[in-house]
């Protein structure tokens, strides 16, 4: 007879090959990954870290809706730990091209299911900036209080952005905003006088970075969001527009285990 934890990690074995985006290899490593016992050490190779990165936004509307749907039931029945492990699975195959199979991330609490506060950053800028109307101040702050208040883990939550160009602005507006405070405090006096608003489009445009001393690091990001904004100038939801994400780079949430305390309710 089979237990019920075997019945419940079927059933999200079911999910994952019915997306018809995983080998039978990787079904394979992801039922290993599932039935695991303990977490994995830091510096553990898991089961799934080897995982090609692919574009999960071909999985189709009503799968999406499926994944979505079973997150919501493992979090209502109190098995976070499978639900912590799907959205493991998923991040590790896709990165942020997979937000769509994740539940509404209205509130930062109900990104408890990420195992660390870089894939939680990353996940919930791109899937708020999916949307031109959660693109918020008051989002661009929860971004900052995912990510522990620590500019690392958002510069780290823009590097595990894939096919999502719109989350790497996002996550870059929220980054600069925290890095350069003294060029923040220019757009928003100017701003003020101006009588104008400082939500996310004054952060997006970046105005008050000119002249600011910039590390390399800082820079490159800079460049990149200029390169997205020439690519997908149109429109806020660029997705539709294709990728500027470079699938070889490394996502910094893949290499880290356990979530930190992020302060997240």
């Amino acid at each position: 007879m089979i237990n019920p934890q075997e019945q419940r990690i079927q059933k999200i074995l079911e999910l994952l090959e019915d997306a018809k985006v995983f080998t039978p290899q990787e079904l394979e490593a992801a039922e290993e990954y599932l039935s695991e016992e303990e977490e994995q050490e830091a510096g553990g190779k898991s089961p799934i870290s080897s995982f090609p990165l692919r574009d999960l936004a071909s999985v189709s509307g009503d799968m999406a809706n499926r994944f979505a749907q079973h997150f919501r039931e493992l979090e209502s029945k109190g098995r976070k730990d499978l639900a912590r492990k799907l959205a493991d699975i998923l991040f590790a195959a896709g990165r942020t091209s997979g937000n769509e199979l994740f539940p509404y991330m209205g509130y930062t609490s109900s990104c408890d299911i990420f195992s660390n506060a870089v894939q939680a950053t990353a996940m919930y800028g791109a899937k708020a900036a999916g949307a031109e109307y959660q693109i918020t101040a008051h989002n661009l702050k929860s971004l900052i209080q995912l990510a522990d208040n620590q500019q690392e883990v958002l510069r780290q939550a823009i590097e595990c952005q894939h096919e999502t160009p719109e989350g790497e602005l996002f996550i870059a507006a929220a980054y600069f905003y925290m890095q350069y405070p003294d060029a923040r405090l220019r757009v928003e006096e100017k701003a003020a006088n101006e009588g104008k608003s400082t939500g996310i489009a004054k952060a997006l445009e970046l105005q008050g970075l000119a002249g600011a001393q910039m590390t390399s690091v800082d820079a490159a990001i800079l460049r990149r969001c200029e390169d997205i904004t020439v690519k997908h100038q149109e429109s806020v939801q660029w997705k539709a527009a294709g990728s500027c994400s470079e699938g070889d780079r490394k996502c910094p949430a893949e290499e880290r285990s356990g979530r930190e305390n992020s302060g997240v309710g």
